[in-house]
């Protein structure tokens, strides 16, 4: 009797040692893709399901819609865009782009959500001619660039995310 309760309870600390658990927010690379993903992949899951494709390389899928609590309007007064690019089908890069009016976006809480994320930047620098802040964060993985500016009654921000080979690759001199 007691040899099957020990196997039961070994049974029992196998199986439940070896289910794979969902992965989190940090585990990914850009919302829930990582460096290498496929744009079939990422075409298959994104919302919306229309996106400009610009075939060059690196091919780049943009889609337009809500993005970090922006809508983009039809005169596009307000924009919000997502964008993904790839080297030989691997996911490479993506980012977000906002430009809308100072009262339907709180850039200030979105660089803190960041700050918080990601830690303290690697690098950050004031452009007094654009008005703007330029962050940049560094890991292992992933290089993560930041611009956001004060463009009178409008914000526009800027927020890169790149596999951290490509860009020390590509991006030697920004």
């Amino acid at each position: 009797m007691r040899q099957i309760i020990l196997i039961f309870t070994a049974i029992l600390l196998i199986s439940a040692c070896s289910t794979t658990s969902k992965k989190t927010d940090n585990e990914y690379d850009f919302k829930t893709y990582n460096w290498g993903d496929s744009s079939e992949k990422i075409k298959k899951n994104e919302e919306p399901k229309q996106a400009r494709i610009f075939e060059r390389e690196p091919l780049e899928i943009e889609y337009e819609g809500t993005f970090l609590g922006v809508s983009t309007d039809l005169d596009n007064s307000n924009v919000a865009r997502m964008s993904f690019f790839f080297e030989q089908n691997k996911l490479k890069g993506a980012w977000y782009y906002i430009y809308t009016n100072k009262e339907k976006f709180d850039m200030s809480t979105q660089i803190d959500k960041i700050k918080a994320k990601l830690g303290t930047p690697t690098k950050h620098s004031f452009d007094k001619e654009e008005n703007a802040d330029n962050f940049l964060w560094l890991n292992d993985k992933t290089a993560t660039k930041l611009f956001a500016r004060n463009a009178g009654d409008k914000y526009r921000f800027e927020l890169y995310y790149y596999e951290r080979k490509w860009f020390d690759a590509n991006m030697q001199n920004e």
